[in-house]
Formats: C-alpha cells, structure tokens, sequence
C-alpha cells in the first residue's frame, strides 16, 4: 500500500501528464485547422462559382457551420477569421438581405431585415477580431472619428481584410434600419476604414473596399454623397 507522499506524487505526475496530453493534443488540433484552412477558402471560392443559386443556398449554411467550428479550435486565426467574414456577409447578402427587399409582405421583409442585421453585425465582430489580431483596437460605436484615423494611420496590409469586413459589416447593417442613430453613427465611420484598405491594397476580395466606397458616395449629395467621388471608385 503506498504512503500518503507516494500517492501525492503519483497525482502530481497524473495531472502533469494529462496537461502535457492536452497542450499536445491541443496543438495538433491547431496544425490540422491551419492546415486545412486553404482548402476551405477554395471551398468558398467554388460556391461562389455556382451557377444554380439554390444549390448555392443550401450549400451555404454548411460550410458556415464548419467554418464556425474551426474556429472555435483556433479563435484567432486570421484566414478562419477573414473566410467567415467573407461567407457570412455574401450569404447575408445574398440569401437573406436581397429577398427581404424584394419581399411585398411588409412582416416578412420586417424579419428578413432583422436577421441580416443580426449576420451583418456578426461579420463586423469579425472585422474587429481581425483588426485586433493586426494590433488595431477599435470599435465603431465609441471611437471618435479622430481617434479613429489615427489608430489605422500605421496599419500595414495584415490590417486589410479586418478594415474591409468591419467597415462591411457595419455600413450593410445600418442600411437595414435606417432609423437606428447608433447604427447610421457607426456607418458614417465607414469610408475612413475603407479608403485605408482600399490604399493598402485595392484587389482584396475583388475590390469590394472601392464597390462599397463606390456605393456609398452614391448617395444624394444633400445627405453627403458625392457623384464625383462615386465614379472615381467605379473605375478603379
């Protein structure tokens, strides 16, 4: 029979196995998501390839779910982050936000609006988490626009897709409810975070910071918008 001190020091060395077992096993969990990750992102580029958009939808949600998954193995890895992001907001986009507006019962579109503003903030969360992964901390609601341009003023191009999926996220969440200050506060931020990425790099995900600028500026010019300012992010 072992004495009191064995058996203390038969646990210590339990408990010290299984937490070098779990650090280890931890870590392959992590190599096989970093590794994996590339093929997802091919994943996402095939859906969007699709020419049979039911197909597209009922492939969607899926691959959302296993890129969700993922990351909850490895919270902050940047491409899960940046391929969420992308998928979440282009199936938002297109699945959820589109048939709202085109919907002619006033309770339907009234739900789809709500569940895309509900996706789009999620893709703004992503934004964020990247943008802090690149050493930028900010948020939308609470940093004033100086503070704002001067947090990003020194962000490389690691800083690109969390600036575009931030600045995304927000501005389509608060086009889905026009009477929401905090929101229209938040989008009114956005060209700042995307005149940066589009400086850093103009091609990522296709463009999308100049569309959206592009988008944006398109607005009447007694609200803001600017024609001049709208065609010269059109062209590039």
């Amino acid at each position: 029979m072992m004495s009191r001190a064995t058996t203390r020091q038969v646990a210590v060395l339990v408990i010290a196995g299984l937490t070098v077992w779990a650090s280890g096993a931890c870590n392959v969990q992590r190599l096989v998501v970093r590794t994996s990750s590339p093929v997802f992102g091919r994943s996402l580029g095939v859906l969007q390839s699709y020419g049979d958009p039911d197909l597209a939808r009922q492939a969607a949600p899926a691959l959302l779910v296993l890129l969700e998954g993922l990351l909850a193995a490895d919270p902050d890895h940047p491409a899960l982050l940046a391929l969420l992001a992308q998928g979440l907001y282009e199936h938002t986009f297109a699945f959820v936000d589109e048939p709202a507006r085109a919907a002619s019962d006033p309770g339907v579109a009234a739900a789809g609006r709500q569940r895309a503003r509900a996706q789009y903030l999620k893709v703004y969360e992503l934004g964020l988490r990247l943008l802090r992964r690149s050493g930028v901390r900010i948020t939308l609601q609470r940093s004033p626009l100086t503070e704002l341009r001067r947090a990003i003023a020194g962000a490389d191009r690691r800083a690109v897709p969390g600036l575009v999926w931030t600045a995304v996220g927000a501005g389509s969440a608060a086009l889905t409810a026009l009477d929401e200050p905090w929101l229209l506060d938040m989008a009114s931020k956005v060209p700042v975070l995307l005149e940066r990425a589009a400086a850093l790099q103009p091609g990522y995900a296709n463009g999308l910071s100049h569309a959206a600028l592009a988008l944006f500026w398109a607005r009447d010019s007694g609200i803001g918008g600017s024609a001049l300012r709208s065609r010269a992010h059109f062209e590039q």
